[in-house]
């Protein structure tokens, strides 16, 4: 005999209901609507494995080229050689933030321009050339006769050369005393007494307004006046030029300090530093660092600035070049070879700028790393940050 079993509840009692899944819908639903659920979820989380993926890749490949490459294993080395090339090719894709990617019309158009520019350069140094082998009036300039006295081994030796060392020794003497006065006026600048303060900016702005031709003739004429003779030109020179560069020099310091995020300031003051002494240790020396690049690229300025002392009679390299032309009646190749030697030593320190902000990049970056502890120290009730990362 069968007895059916039934299950009675009184009304305090709660009714005991199933869980439905995690995945499957509420509202009693079909099997089609579960499985088209299950679907979506699974979908989503390939999608998130794909990306966590990728960014994992990423990551390693960062660190991958930030490391040395003496520590690179070969998988790693690939990546990091494949980065840069995905990084160009997204570029690539993407319109540019200034203007629209041209289309082909405009890229037909760029590449005929460039070709008539290219054509009419080379059109004007043919017409250049022409002209100097047949002048109007006079001998062929591109005679070798003309050429060889401005680059034979005597011109070197005895003209180019200690023409090379003067303008050199001058613009040493000159960036040292620019370096020096620069960083005083900008400490003057910068100060909080307000007399000191409107004196520096009074020379700052009085020094950066004359031209420096004219600081080197005045003070020709007052280093003759106390009889100082041959050294007079040489000194009208380096003071011509520290009192232009100085002030420039003293504007890019206060310029980065004024940059600089105002904590490191307070930082020094809640060392228990002053306002000059966190100036010249903490302020200045991170604003010597930022303005690095432009501060060389103004140094290049004080040496071909050394050729205005052919004015005042000092005996440089444009000064001998001139010298040499006028004894064997060829000043344009003279001329040309100094204008080719300052273009030399002016691009080597050029050069020298560029390749500053990476040299200091490759010495305040890294990868941070995480401090490697024992096992025992995330037991440890003393150290709170290893269980709260643990956690």
């Amino acid at each position: 005999m069968e007895h059916t079993q039934k299950n009675t509840f009184s009304a305090d009692e709660t009714v005991p209901q199933t869980a439905a899944p995690a995945d499957v819908p509420t509202g009693d639903p079909t099997g089609t609507e579960a499985d088209e659920a299950r679907a979506v979820v699974f979908d989503d989380d390939r999608d998130n494995a794909r990306r966590l993926e990728s960014m994992s890749v990423q990551i390693a490949s960062t660190d991958a080229l930030v490391r040395p490459k003496a520590h690179l294993s070969k998988a790693e080395r690939k990546a990091a050689k494949a980065v840069p090339a995905a990084v160009r090719r997204q570029r690539a894709e993407k319109s540019s933030v200034l203007f629209d990617e041209p289309g082909p019309r405009a890229r037909a158009r760029i590449r005929v321009l460039n070709v008539v520019g290219v054509a009419l350069m080379a059109g004007l140094l043919v017409w250049l050339l022409f002209a100097l082998a047949n002048p109007p009036s006079g001998k062929n300039q591109l005679s070798w006769k003309l050429w060889e006295p401005a680059l034979d081994g005597s011109a070197w030796l005895y003209t180019y050369l200690p023409g090379l060392a003067s303008t050199l020794g001058a613009a040493a003497i000159a960036i040292v005393g620019s370096l020096v006065f620069g960083f005083l006026f900008a400490l003057g600048r910068l100060s909080r007494c307000a007399p000191l303060k409107w004196v520096c900016a009074v020379i700052i702005e009085f020094c950066r307004a004359v031209p420096v031709l004219l600081f080197m003739i005045f003070l020709w004429r007052f280093f003759a006046g106390l009889g100082w003779g041959s050294v007079s030109a040489l000194w009208a020179v380096v003071w011509g030029l520290i009192f232009y560069n100085s002030s420039v020099i003293a504007e890019l310091l206060r310029s980065g300090v004024g940059n600089l995020p105002r904590g490191q300031e307070e930082a020094a003051l809640a060392l228990g530093m002053g306002h000059m002494q966190g100036l010249v240790l903490v302020l200045l020396p991170q604003a010597l660092r930022a303005v690095m690049p432009s501060l060389v690229s103004q140094l290049v300025v004080v040496v071909k600035d050394t050729a205005l002392g052919s004015i005042v009679t000092y005996t440089e390299l444009l000064q001998r070049s001139r010298q040499l032309g006028s004894i064997h009646f060829d000043s344009l190749q003279t001329i040309f070879v100094a204008g080719v030697i300052y273009f030399l030593v002016c691009f080597a320190l050029s050069r020298l700028a560029e390749s500053l902000p990476a040299r200091m990049q490759k010495k305040t970056s890294g990868v941070a790393r995480e401090q490697v502890q024992a096992p025992i120290a995330i037991l440890d009730p003393s150290n709170i940050n290893q269980q709260e990362r643990a956690n």
